[in-house]
């Protein structure tokens, strides 16, 4: 398979994803709540949600590994359709359960596997610096495509509340078949050896490089959870904006998450990927700092919009650094135990931020989150870079 073909169709799998992962975001509450299930029950859905993607994120990357990262891909995103039919269906509570259980089986199935193929595959081809410019690219595109989206969202809405969901089931039907059908699939070694997956799994939580990704991610995981938590309370209710500047902040946000990837790409000619990274986390430790003083809406604005910059180079140079850092014989597992330890972090971080911000206020949180990103810059620099170059 030609290095073109295997870029082709890591665009199609991440661009098909990323598209439908918009829809939804732009369309589940307004179905949730036509549904007449009411506020209370509609938070108990997501917590489940929450959970069970927890439940199925270590397990399925061991399961990606067996039966090939291409495979699993597609079964994800498939079983995430079956999830979105069950969705805009649903009529009580508990057929929304169902959906909860098919979307965070097809997310956590999906999660981790196309990047641990792409990688596999430019490996193969002894073409891994090919990443340093598909990736920001990728992203970039990614990013343009989904303002198109939430825009064309936008119209749909006027038609119908589900039709967006059913461009979405249709994107992911025909992207799951192409994907398990074109090209070929790669594995983790630990499928040929004899013996059960406990052997896979205290090899993946005894690596050293596991526990220095998962307790960097950690630290990482919580000044973004003080942001997703807060920015748009803060303009809602210290601001007191109507909610549909949310929407024009949401395709804002999309637009500067696009520039960064092409900034990055464009960075990644001159400096390290780790001197980038620093930088990055640098940026965002002086934006929560600064968000946390501010008081004018503008100003609030332009740093909300500095802060997704920053995060979508960070997130972008991410997808590149850490796939070097895992082991192949076991990728999608590796990947997935990573991500577990930060969903995990994430839910225990916002019950806490929650009862927190009812105790000083939005702002007050952004100087723990400061404090915290500039402990992940530290821990970066002598738990993850300085072990790298040794």
């Amino acid at each position: 398979m030609t290095i073109k073909k295997i870029n082709a169709i890591y665009f199609l799998i991440l661009l098909a994803y990323g598209a439908v992962d918009k829809i939804y975001g732009s369309s589940f509450m307004e179905i949730l709540y036509s549904s007449g299930i009411g506020v209370g029950l509609i938070s108990v859905l997501l917590s489940i949600e929450d959970f069970l993607l927890l439940v199925f994120e270590f397990p399925s990357g061991m399961i990606a590994d067996r039966i090939g990262r291409k495979k699993a891909s597609a079964i994800g995103l498939f079983v995430l359709m079956l999830g979105y039919i069950a969705f805009i269906v649903s009529k009580n509570f508990l057929v929304f359960v169902l959906a909860a259980i098919l979307k965070s089986a097809g997310n956590a199935l999906f999660s981790g596997s196309p990047q641990s193929w792409y990688y596999e595959e430019l490996k193969e081809k002894d073409a891994l610096k090919e990443r340093e410019t598909i990736i920001p690219v990728l992203r970039g595109v990614m990013n343009a495509v989904c303002i198109g989206v939430l825009l064309l969202c936008t119209m749909f809405f006027a038609a119908s509340r589900t039709l967006p969901m059913l461009l979405a089931i249709a994107i992911l039907g025909v992207v799951s078949v192409v994907t398990l059908v074109v090209g070929k699939d790669n594995y983790g070694t630990i499928r040929e050896e004899n013996g059960s997956g406990w052997k896979e799994v205290v090899s993946i939580f005894s690596h050293p490089v596991f526990r220095r990704l998962a307790g960097f991610n950690m630290l990482f995981t919580i000044p973004y959870a003080v942001f997703i938590l807060t920015w748009q309370l803060i303009l809602l209710e210290h601001f007191h904006q109507n909610a549909s500047i949310i929407s024009s902040m949401m395709i804002a946000i999309m637009g500067v998450f696009a520039l960064a990837s092409f900034v990055t790409t464009a960075l990644l000619k001159r400096w390290k990927q780790t001197t980038l990274i620093k930088a990055t986390l640098a940026v965002l430790t002086g934006v929560c700092v600064l968000i946390a003083q501010v008081r004018s809406l503008g100003v609030y604005i332009a740093l909300v919009l500095l802060f997704e910059g920053a995060l979508g180079m960070y997130m972008t140079l991410e997808d590149i650094w850490m796939q070097e850092q895992i082991p192949s014989e076991n990728r999608a597992g590796f990947y997935s135990a990573v991500n577990a330890f930060t969903a995990l972090a994430n839910a225990l971080v916002l019950m806490g931020l929650g009862w927190i911000v009812q105790h000083t206020s939005l702002f007050f949180v952004y100087w723990i989150a400061a404090i915290v990103e500039s402990m992940a810059l530290l821990y970066f620099v002598y738990r993850l870079e300085r072990r790298t170059n040794d």
